[in-house]
């Protein structure tokens, strides 16, 4: 089970659009268009066809960066991912065993 498989990107996309303000959405999509840009010249192909390891490199650059707004982004990217997961239906049931309710409720028992 993945990210990708419990629909987190749906989530992502979802939260962007009708959470956040423009110019975080705006700083959102350049720092994804400056992340293609950085695996295409240290990789010569697109992020999304770098493996595992290049990607998190990748990644992890922006976390480094003295650049206020690459670091926003990779922060911003890293907390919702993981809240996304962390918060899906499959990883809250089949995971975490959540219950929305603790307990289970009796409702037609005699009072005591």
């Amino acid at each position: 089970i993945g990210a990708l498989s419990v629909g987190t990107d749906k989530y992502l996309a979802a939260l962007l659009e009708n959470c956040y303000d423009a110019d975080v959405r705006d700083n959102v999509k350049h720092q994804m268009k400056e992340l293609d840009a950085k695996a295409e010249s240290a990789h010569r192909h697109a992020f999304i066809l770098c493996d595992q390891a290049q990607r998190e490199a990748l990644l992890l650059a922006f976390d480094s960066s003295q650049d206020k707004k690459a670091k926003d982004f990779f922060n911003l990217m890293k907390t919702e991912t993981i809240r996304g997961f962390n918060t899906s239906k499959e990883v809250m049931l089949g995971y975490l065993k959540y219950k929305v309710v603790p307990g289970h409720y009796y409702g037609c028992v005699d009072a005591i």
